[in-house]
């Protein structure tokens, strides 16, 4: 078990548009850049299980998408955001990747979703959800990023409270789950719940959308999918 080394305590909390910026900002200054993805969960269960570093990547490729920004690389690993050094290597390795590129004079900036993907507080647990990163840890992810442009999709100082709301939004977005109360189960609610999960796959497939990127936003197996798209492709179902 890894040990947090701690910044020093007197250090002030840092506010992280001094550090990082604001993705639609720094696009409107730099029309011409190009974009390498990090994605980060902090834990196994959250990288496999609940599939959240996919998440990230798909919700990083389409907005960045909708502006036009080329993206030429992604880095994505499982780490705790108060670790900063050489154990972070997927950030490492993005940063390397984007030194290489500034030298050919390419104009590139490292794009995550939001601050707490590049940082946490070093004393940030589930139970401090809302404790920000210090000046101090600012600087040292500077110092460990070698001044790399680091950019955010959402506002850099987002409220935590805010932040996760969005995250909770893109999870039920990207894995096809609708949050709130479960459905009451009436007579035939399998039968019903079975024709809304066909009439999903079956728009997806039409959309060209990849069955493996279907099976991630429904939660229907592929060998069902399969089995639909053969039995119900070219029928109207709507």
């Amino acid at each position: 078990m890894k040990l947090r080394k701690r910044c020093p305590p007197k250090s002030p909390l840092g506010k992280a548009s001094k550090y990082i910026h604001p993705l639609d900002d720094y696009h409107k200054q730099h029309p011409d850049m190009q974009a390498i993805l990090y994605c980060r969960v902090s834990a196994g269960m959250q990288g496999y299980t609940r599939r959240n570093l996919d998440t990230y990547k798909e919700l990083l490729l389409s907005e960045l998408k909708k502006r036009g920004i080329p993206v030429v690389g992604c880095h994505c690993e499982i780490s705790s955001g108060w670790i900063l050094n050489e154990d972070r290597w997927a950030l490492m390795n993005a940063v390397e990747q984007a030194k290489k590129l500034i030298r050919k004079g390419i104009k590139v900036a490292i794009v995550t979703a939001s601050t707490d993907r590049f940082l946490r507080n070093t004393y940030f647990t589930t139970d401090k959800p809302d404790l920000l990163p210090t000046e101090a840890e600012f600087d040292k992810l500077i110092e460990l990023t070698c001044g790399v442009p680091l950019v955010t999709l959402l506002d850099p100082d987002m409220p935590p409270r805010e932040v996760r709301s969005y995250q909770t939004k893109w999870g039920q977005e990207y894995k096809g789950h609708k949050g709130g109360r479960p459905e009451k189960r009436e007579q035939g609610y399998k039968k019903k719940r079975r024709l809304r999960k066909l009439e999903q796959v079956i728009r997806l497939h039409k959309q060209g959308i990849a069955i493996c990127k279907i099976v991630r936003q429904t939660g229907v197996k592929r060998s069902t999918i399969n089995d639909w798209i053969t039995e119900y492709e070219g029928v109207d179902i709507y």
